[in-house]
C-alpha cells in the first residue's frame, strides 16, 4: 500500500505540541509524521477502507532508536464500515525487519509496518491472551481450574512482550506474552528461582504462543508502600538480602551490563530528542564511563532492573520480587544503583512522600557495602535511563521533565565527586 504527498494531510487542525519541539532524524525523515496527526493517513492505508480514524490520535508510546528506527503506539477512535464505532490501538513502526504478514504501507522511501492491538506480528500469542475461550483452553492444558475468566490489559510493549491479568472466580492469574523464542528462558527462570526467592509460581506455559501463566502475590509494591504513611517499611537489609537469595543463573547466563555502562546508550537517546541539553548529557556519561571501568568484584546473580515497582512489601516485610526477565549475572552495586535511582526520580516529583527519606537512608547501609564512589555513578547512569521515561511515554511537557530528570542526574555525579 502506498500513501503520498502526507505532509499535506487535513489533520492540522489538531496539531499535537510536539511540533513545537520538532525531532527530526535524517535517516528516519518521516519522523514527525508518525509522531503527529499525519500517521492517521498511514493507518488509514493500513485499514484498507476497512474503515477509518476519527481524529485526533493520542500517542501513547514511543521506541526510538536514533539513525535506525522508530515504533510508535496511539490510540484512536475508527468508524468501520460497519457503522460501528471503537477505540483502538495501533503501532506503526518503520527502520525494522518485519515478519511476514504484517500490513505494510510505503510512505516516500519508507516501509512502515502498521498494526492493531492485540494483532502484534511479533507476540503470536498476544489475540489468544485476549480472548476468554482461548485463555480458558490453555487454563485446561495446564490444570488451572476455571469456569470463566475476565481479562485486563496491564502492560504493553509492542514487539516485545505484553502483561495480561485474568481473573478468575477463585484466583487472579498474570499471563506474561512474549516471542516464542524467548519463553523458554522466562520459564526456566521462574522455575530456577521457585522456592528460594518469593518470585510468582509458574502455572505452565505455552511454547506456541510465547505464554507463561504466572500467579499473583500478595503485598503492594514498595512505591506504593511509601506513598502511604505510617506503613512499615523493610530494613535496608531485607533490601539486601532479597537479591543476596538470588540463586545461580541457568546454564548459560545472561551477563546484565550495568546503568554505567548504558550511560552512552542513554546519552545517545536524549541528545537526540532534548539538543539542547548535549552538554549536560554527555558529560553525566562521560562520569558514568569512569565508573564501568572501575574494578568490581567477581559477578553475582543479579535482578536486572531492581526498584520499588518491582518488590512488593506487607507489613514492613518483603513479599514478593516480580519481573525477573532481566535477571542474569552482574555486580551487586548495579541492582542497588537502579533502587536508589528509581526512588530519587519518585522523590523529585513527588517531594513530600517518603521516597527522599527512604532513599537516604538505604544510601547510607549500601555505602557500607559498595564503593560509594561507584554506587553514586550508577545512580547517576540509571537517571539517565530513567530520564528517557518522559520521551517514551509522550508525557505532556515531557522536555521539561526531561530537563529535571537530567539536573537530577548531575546532582548524583557531583555527589560521586565528593566522595
Amino acid at each position: 500500500m502506498t500513501v503520498n504527498n502526507m505532509c499535506a494531510s487535513n489533520h492540522t487542525a489538531y496539531s499535537e505540541r510536539r511540533t513545537v519541539h520538532l525531532i527530526t532524524d535524517p535517516e528516519i525523515s518521516i519522523m514527525p509524521m508518525l509522531m503527529g496527526q499525519d500517521a492517521i493517513d498511514v493507518i488509514d492505508g493500513a485499514l484498507a477502507g476497512q474503515g477509518r480514524v476519527v481524529p485526533p490520535i493520542q500517542v501513547k508510546q514511543v521506541r526510538y532508536v536514533p539513525g535506525s528506527s522508530l515504533v510508535v503506539q496511539s490510540v484512536a477512535s475508527v468508524v468501520w464500515s460497519t457503522g460501528d464505532q471503537t477505540t483502538e490501538t495501533f503501532v506503526v513502526s518503520v527502520g525494522r525487519r518485519h515478519p511476514e504478514g504484517v500490513a505494510v504501507v510505503d510512505v516516500d522511501d519508507h516501509r512502515v509496518a502498521v498494526w492493531r492491538f492485540p494483532d502484534d506480528p511479533y507476540l503470536p500469542g498476544l489475540g489468544a491472551a485476549m480472548r476468554g475461550e482461548s485463555v480458558l483452553a490453555m487454563f485446561r492444558e495446564l490444570g488451572v481450574e476455571a469456569s470463566e475468566v475476565s481479562l485486563r490489559r496491564r502492560a504493553y510493549r509492542p514487539s516485545r512482550r505484553a502483561v495480561i491479568e485474568a481473573t478468575t472466580p477463585s484466583a487472579k492469574l498474570y499471563l506474561k506474552v512474549v516471542r516464542p523464542s524467548r519463553v523458554a528462558d522466562l520459564q526456566k527462570r521462574h522455575a530456577s528461582m521457585a522456592g528460594i526467592v518469593p518470585v510468582p509460581r509458574s502455572h505452565g506455559w505455552n511454547q506456541k504462543l510465547g505464554i507463561v501463566v504466572l500467579e499473583a502475590m500478595t503485598g503492594a509494591t514498595m512505591r506504593t508502600t511509601l506513598a502511604t504513611a505510617d506503613v512499615p517499611l523493610p530494613a535496608a537489609g531485607a533490601v539486601v538480602g532479597l537479591l543476596d537469595a538470588l540463586p545461580a543463573p541457568p546454564a548459560v547466563p545472561t551477563v546484565v551490563h550495568g546503568p554505567g555502562n548504558r550511560a552512552a546508550e542513554f546519552a545517545g537517546l536524549l541528545t537526540a530528542v532534548v539538543p539542547e541539553l548535549a552538554h549536560e548529557i554527555e558529560s553525566i556519561a562521560s562520569a558514568c564511563a569512569g565508573a564501568a571501568s572501575m574494578p568490581h568484584a567477581e559477578q553475582v546473580p543479579v535482578h536486572g532492573d531492581y526498584h520499588s515497582s518491582q518488590i512488593l512489601v506487607d507489613r514492613g516485610r518483603i513479599a514478593g520480587l516480580v519481573d525477573i526477565d532481566a535477571a542474569g549475572l552482574g555486580h551487586r552495586v548495579h541492582d542497588l544503583a537502579q533502587l536508589l535511582a528509581h526512588l530519587a526520580v519518585l522523590g523529585q516529583e513527588n517531594p513530600s512522600v517518603r521516597y527522599n527519606t527512604y532513599g537516604a537512608d538505604l544510601v547510607q547501609a549500601f555505602d557500607r557495602l559498595v564503593d560509594p564512589m561507584d554506587l553514586r555513578l550508577n545512580v547517576a547512569g540509571a537517571i539517565l535511563g530513567f530520564a528517557t521515561g518522559p520521551f517514551r511515554v509522550q508525557e505532556h511537557d515531557w522536555p521539561a521533565n526531561t530537563e529535571r530528570r537530567v539536573r537530577l542526574a548531575q546532582e548524583w555525579v557531583r555527589s560521586a565527586d565528593a566522595t
